[in-house]
């Protein structure tokens, strides 16, 4: 199985399920809650971006830019770590 900083395919598929399990709760503050206690578990990159992507749709810019950031730091591949520092610009 492929393997980058001990993320496996299966530990990529969890989390993605997890975010898309958060995102569908109904309420802002019940994604957000959902979102930090699976970053706070995780570390993701990912989970960092949804958090920002939440933030901005509330109109919380600096947390926004504050998980944007992280996101940018934790994703492993220069794509990716574009695609955080284009939500931050």
């Amino acid at each position: 199985m492929v393997s980058w900083a001990g993320f496996t395919k299966k530990r990529w598929d969890e989390i993605n399920r997890r975010i898309n399990e958060c995102k569908r709760l109904s309420s802002y503050s019940e994604r957000l809650n959902c979102l930090l206690q699976l970053y706070d578990q995780t570390k993701d990159g990912m989970v960092a971006l949804e958090i920002g992507e939440e933030s901005y749709s509330e109109g919380q810019l600096e947390q926004a830019v504050k998980y944007y950031e992280k996101a940018e730091r934790r994703f492993p591949f220069g794509r990716m770590e574009e695609q955080g520092e284009n939500k931050k610009s």
